[in-house]
């Protein structure tokens, strides 16, 4: 029988052995189901890369998370040939981003049964200078507001009532992204590249940001107060913003030390390490 592998975080948001489990329930019988419990940050990684470089036949490996602990799995996974894996989200987080952007309404053991995956696009970060790293995300890479808030929400005990508070609290001491790009100093409060249509539930990019077109949606803002701050983040969240432009690679250098946010992960990078964020297309087998 076909492997499956559940791995899910006991420290996500969501009950992700609760759903991890029933999962495993649902597959049982039809596949060879083992569920692993991550013991530390990194560990989903160690154990989707492992699974990818030791499996000869199709391997499924099933993630009860939320965007970082897949992040993990999707990182493991890419550092080795990887046309025999399949990968699965239940979304057991906090935002579960890539969840909403993939799924089509089908319970994910149906899926996971009738072989129904998606071959999507995946986000690659390439920072050469001081740090010399190579990266994928399969949501969003974010500098300036997104790893700052990202990194408070990563700190914080969250529920359902403080996140606004924390968000709202941590917008007085956002600083913006310094970059040359194209032999022009800029300044972002934000940058983004994305290729799913929501970030954080709430951030309307685009309705035509897609997952499996080839392209990521880049979104700048500068702003120069913090009620055009706040007017942006009204605007993301109601009207969405529209005015992205869709590219297959970006390249700028960093101007200071600078936080990035890969889905649900939060990095440092170097002052003029030069960044290179692209796309590696149909390249995952997804489901969700």
């Amino acid at each position: 029988m076909t492997p499956v592998t559940i791995l899910f975080n006991p420290h996500s948001t969501g009950d992700s052995e609760t759903r991890a489990r029933r999962l495993a329930d649902q597959l049982e019988g039809l596949f060879e189901v083992t569920v692993v419990a991550t013991k530390y940050p990194g560990h989903a990684e160690k154990l989707a890369a492992q699974i990818t470089k030791e499996s000869e036949n199709i391997h499924v490996i099933a993630c009860s998370s939320g965007d970082g602990t897949y992040n993990e799995v999707v990182n493991g996974v890419m550092r080795y040939p990887h046309d025999h894996i399949r990968t699965a989200i239940l979304p057991s987080g906090n935002a579960n981003d890539h969840y909403h952007a993939l799924s089509n309404g089908k319970t994910l053991a149906h899926r996971i049964i009738t072989s129904d995956y998606t071959d999507i696009d995946v986000l690659k970060l390439v920072s050469t200078g001081k740090d010399n790293l190579e990266r994928y995300a399969h949501s969003y890479i974010g500098f300036g507001l997104t790893p700052h808030i990202g990194e408070k929400l990563t700190e914080a005990h969250l529920t359902k009532w403080n996140q606004g508070w924390i968000v709202l609290r941590n917008l007085f001491s956002v600083k913006p992204v310094k970059i040359i790009h194209e032999g022009h100093q800029e300044k972002f409060d934000n940058l983004v590249f994305a290729n799913v249509p929501r970030m954080s539930k709430v951030i309307k990019i685009s309705d035509h940001t897609s997952l499996t077109n080839g392209k990521f949606d880049v979104v700048k803002h500068k702003s120069l107060t913090l009620a055009m701050l706040v007017g942006y983040l009204f605007r993301a969240s109601t009207l969405g913003l529209h005015n992205t432009d869709r590219e297959k690679r970006w390249h700028f250098i960093l101007e200071k030390d600078s936080h990035v946010q890969l889905d649900g992960e939060v990095m440092r990078l170097s002052k003029y390490d030069e960044i290179t964020i692209s796309v590696v297309p149909h390249t995952l087998a997804c489901a969700a």
